[in-house]
């Protein structure tokens, strides 16, 4: 089928989705691969933004440009495969609301109506660093061995959400 053919053509043959230490994940594409410059453009894109939002339009735009070229069906598979492979370091955002989960359906409106999406990294230093200790000692182990404040951001909007009609609006 077709999706078998994109899988193995894109995400297999550039080393996107690779099996690595007894598990399968999604990560940067083969060094001498012709997707490994438009990888690094996206990269380079979040990092520029000095960890603004981007619009997934502006960032599919700039990719299909030159030197990149980068083609239509292809260019949803790069950023998705750069939010998983980032997942603890990626916002994502949907009309300027803050997507805790990235579900089969936020994907698959993403796909749809990429002009409604904004990502953005966030990474962390100084003394965001140590805020990031602090809050994994006190959610107790909620996101361990994460690299990346996402993780914390989910649980907590995960708490908050979970919460009673009262609590949230008191």
């Amino acid at each position: 089928p077709p999706e078998v053919s994109m899988y193995r053509s894109v995400l297999e043959q550039h080393g996107l989705h690779r099996h690595e230490a007894g598990r399968w994940v999604f990560g940067a594409p083969k060094k001498s691969g012709s997707l490994r410059p438009a990888w690094d453009a996206i990269g380079r894109a979040l990092h520029d933004a000095h960890e603004e939002r981007i619009g997934v339009v502006a960032l599919f735009e700039r990719l299909r440009r030159p030197p990149y070229g980068v083609k239509d069906g292809v260019l949803p598979v790069l950023l998705v495969t750069a939010l998983l492979s980032w997942k603890d370091e990626m916002a994502v955002y949907e009309e300027g609301a803050f997507v805790p989960n990235l579900s089969g359906a936020v994907l698959e409106r993403l796909l749809r109506q990429p002009d409604r999406f904004e990502v953005q990294r966030v990474s962390i230093a100084g003394p965001r660093a140590m805020l990031h200790e602090r809050l994994l000692q006190t959610l107790s182990g909620t996101a361990k061995g994460s690299s990346g404040i996402m993780p914390l951001v989910r649980q907590l909007v995960r708490v908050v959400s979970d919460a009673p009609s009262f609590s949230r609006t008191t």
